[in-house]
């Protein structure tokens, strides 16, 4: 299950980290075109000469800075990015599908071989609705119903939406900020 959602979103994953890179650029080519044109201003302004120099070097070392913060931010999205994408599309511990299915691998574990009575029906429709506990025997088919019925609910991958979702807003408000 996990392979095929994996299989599945890889591309829309590529594109969301390829997106990364090109965003920033744009971020900082944006504060370059105004560091130019505060430097404009304070060329074309009639100021001295060492105070012009002053202002100038001034600008250019906020820039540098300014340039510094954007690339570290830039690398810590990258890397919040590539987390966010290992635990919706990995299955081990912490991640999204592992969390949402935690509680139905517990429930189906406690799957103690309860058969239900439809195939002893056939032999005696007085047996209809009745349960029989046959230790060991149904446990398998059990389980699997148990978690068959997990998956084709729609619940769980709604579920791993949600925590994607909150997660990536989360990543983008720290981000923006």
């Amino acid at each position: 299950m996990t392979w095929k959602m994996r299989a599945e979103l890889e591309f829309q994953w590529d594109i969301v980290e390829g997106e990364i890179e090109p965003v920033f650029q744009q971020l900082l080519a944006t504060v370059l075109d105004q560091h130019d044109a505060v430097k404009t201003v304070i060329r074309a302004a009639s100021l001295p000469s060492n105070l012009r120099t002053k202002l100038l070097s001034g600008l250019d070392v906020k820039f540098q800075i300014c340039r510094f913060h954007i690339a570290r931010i830039r690398d810590e999205f990258a890397v919040d990015v590539k987390l966010l994408r290992r635990y919706a599309s990995d299955s081990g511990d912490g991640s999204y599908i592992s969390d949402a299915m935690a509680p139905t691998y517990r429930a189906a574990s406690k799957e103690d071989g309860i058969l239900f009575s439809s195939a002893l029906v056939v032999l005696s429709p007085a047996l209809e609705g009745l349960l029989i506990h046959v230790p060991g025997n149904g446990k398998n088919r059990g389980q699997i119903k148990i978690v068959d019925g997990r998956i084709a609910d729609g619940a769980l991958f709604s579920g791993v939406r949600v925590a994607l979702e909150a997660r990536m807003d989360a990543l983008l408000k720290t981000t923006k900020t």
